[in-house]
């Protein structure tokens, strides 16, 4: 049987935990055989407290071995399961075995040592194994008759029985409440595993709302979208006379830049590609507040954050083209391409490698745009469709009229964004 997704990392974290829950139940364990040592000492006579201390001397040393054995045996399943068996055997034989030192006849016989079964699996309980309380429940159900005959506590085997079968129900009971738990953990590592990978691509505070439902996207979904390409323009021929490290230091810088405009706009990063970016607006995700809204406000709301993005992007990029560092990089530029009009949003790949897509003519269409940029000497284009999906063109961009698109057919009415001072450097002209 194959197991699910996320399985591994989740069994990883569950040894991490299990480590760190033996280290607390014997603490736990050794805590509270502290505590009572006083009043055992003073309830029992002496010299029976010291067969009685002795023994709880005992149990404490038993947690410690069995952590150091888990320790040891990290990989292995079955120190837990034998140091189990070994705790209630000791319990057994204590019960059945009268006090050598005093003479008296063994605590089982005087009608008590059954709680000390349900405290063993108390113990066992801290580990959240279901089939390892299941484990020790059986060996106390079976063992605690035994001690009490041996014993000869005079006990009915009616009464015995009873309190076996108490022994195996609260063993159930508890195994029951530590599958639960590790299902709860199972589904919060989830959640958190989710969240981690879609907060690559959306804001935090998004990703965090799409973990906490089903995948969506499996089959495929159809909506109205703005899509976003960015790139540098002139980045090949600036490489090859760069470093490896001064290269890979630029691209982390713009693609940071370019990431936190994405999630500022409440975009979703599609992808990096080389040293370009592809962002969504409204397609595998809304902007804050537009997922309630009709649908023609979605839409307005998505275009509209698509446009302040590409504004984000082209000032952060001039911004950083002078700021310090800048040195060798002025013959780089930023241009993007925005679109708005039907998409699909769907998995695509294997089984093995699956990724978050959005497909259609639109994507195409931001593309083409994105490389207009270079003929028209502007830093962004934009289409008339997202104008009109947005109500109407922000106070930065101009109107340039029909241009044809490298590889489609016909005419698109296009809109573009200038650099920070252009537009002043072009009326002073």
């Amino acid at each position: 049987m194959k197991k699910r997704a996320g399985e591994a990392p989740f069994a990883a974290a569950m040894r991490r935990e299990a480590e760190r829950r033996r280290r607390i139940g014997a603490l736990a364990r050794a805590g509270a055989l502290a505590a009572l040592a006083p009043v055992v000492a003073l309830v029992s006579d002496w010299p029976d407290a010291l067969w009685n201390l002795g023994f709880m001397a005992v149990l404490a040393a038993l947690g410690g071995l069995h952590v150091a054995a888990a320790r040891i045996w990290s990989e292995r399943a079955w120190p837990d399961f034998a140091f189990a068996a070994l705790d209630i055997g000791a319990l057994a034989l204590f019960l059945a075995t009268p006090d050598p030192l005093g003479g008296g006849p063994a605590p089982a016989a005087l009608g008590g040592g059954v709680g000390l079964f349900h405290l063993a699996l108390s113990w066992l309980a801290l580990s959240l194994r279901p089939a390892l309380l299941l484990w020790g429940g059986a060996w106390a159900a079976a063992l605690w008759p035994a001690a009490a005959l041996a014993a000869g506590s005079g006990a009915p085997l009616r009464l015995l029985a009873l309190q076996a079968a108490a022994l195996a129900a609260a063993a159930g009971v508890l195994a029951a409440a530590a599958g639960a738990s590790r299902r709860m953990a199972r589904r919060q590592a989830e959640l958190e595993r989710r969240a981690a990978d879609l907060a690559r691509y959306v804001p935090p505070e998004l990703a965090a709302r799409l973990a906490e439902r089903d995948w969506p996207y499996a089959q495929g979904i159809e909506r109205h979208a703005a899509v976003l390409f960015a790139d540098l323009v002139g980045f090949t021929g600036w490489a090859e006379t760069q470093s490896p490290q001064e290269v890979l230091r630029l691209l982390r810088e713009v693609q940071s830049a370019t990431a936190e405009a994405v999630f500022e706009a409440g975009g979703v990063l599609d992808k990096f590609i080389g040293d370009g970016a592809m962002a969504t607006f409204g397609a595998a995700a809304d902007p804050p507040g537009a997922a309630r809204a009709p649908e023609a406000e979605r839409r307005r709301m998505a275009a509209r954050a698509a446009l302040a993005c590409a504004e984000r992007i082209v000032d952060r990029h001039a911004a950083m083209r002078q700021g310090p560092g800048a040195v060798g990089r002025a013959p780089l530029a930023i241009s993007v391409g925005v679109h708005f009009g039907p998409v699909i949003v769907g998995d695509v790949g294997a089984r093995q490698r699956l990724e978050l897509a959005v497909l259609g003519d639109s994507v195409n269409v931001a593309a083409r745009l994105e490389g207009l940029t270079r003929a028209l000497g502007c830093a962004a284009c934009a289409s008339q469709e997202l104008m009109d999906a947005a109500g109407g063109a922000p106070p930065r961009w101009r109107l340039v009229g029909p241009a044809r698109l490298a590889g489609r057919r016909g005419e698109e009415i296009v809109w573009a964004l200038d650099p920070p001072g252009a537009a002043a450097a072009r009326g002073a002209r």
